[in-house]
């Protein structure tokens, strides 16, 4: 049964490009009508552009781009399937091999996370450097230098859907008012961002 992959930017494609090296059959679904089809198609084995919707019946997996809401019409015909809305966040962790170090917060992560790459590099740690910050942590864990440690920018948004993630490493730097278009308050964005902790342990 295919994989749907809902948001067909950078994030998405990388999922979309894992499974399709998988031999599993992806569909990929965008709002965008005019979104470059042989791009995406190069990952996708049927794309559903401009509202359109696949038959979810037939779907095994359902994964959400974090800068789709999920209150997007796709995630909610999923969730009424039965699937869980499911992020490339999570699915990257599952398969990393190496140390996760995960930095969010409202201001100050991409700078945090430069940083420390520069400080483990100097340290002569094989370290990847990305997550929502340049390339996609995925991406990274797929990467033939076969890191041994990744520094990763996390955002609420990729946090929502994390059911395991419990990188070795967790900070929260800051957090202000901010995606108020996406979360009904402040406390529902702060619960996002403290999503981070949500699986560690002692």
């Amino acid at each position: 049964m295919p994989i749907a992959v809902l948001g067909l930017g950078k994030t998405g494609l990388s999922v979309a490009r894992y499974f399709a090296t998988q031999s599993e059959a992806v569909w990929g679904v965008d709002d965008n009508a005019a979104l470059d089809r042989e791009k995406a198609g190069g990952a996708c084995a049927e794309l559903f552009l401009g509202g359109k919707l696949p038959d979810f019946a037939r779907i095994s997996r359902f994964f959400i781009s974090p800068g789709v809401d999920p209150k997007h019409p796709a995630a909610r015909a999923a969730l009424d399937r039965g699937l869980k809305l499911e992020g490339e966040l999570e699915l990257a962790f599952t398969l990393a091999k190496g140390r996760v170090i995960a930095v969010t917060g409202t201001n100050g992560k991409s700078t945090t996370v430069s940083m420390l790459g520069a400080v483990y590099q100097a340290a002569g740690e094989n370290v990847g450097v990305g997550g929502n910050l340049g390339t996609p942590f995925l991406d990274l864990v797929r990467d033939p230098k076969n890191f041994s440690c990744y520094v990763v920018e996390v955002s609420s948004y990729q946090l929502e859907t994390v059911a395991t993630f419990r990188p070795k490493v967790a900070a929260l730097l800051n957090v202000t008012d901010d995606h108020l278009d996406r979360y009904p308050n402040f406390q529902a964005y702060l619960a996002a961002k403290a999503r981070i902790f949500a699986f560690q342990t002692p």
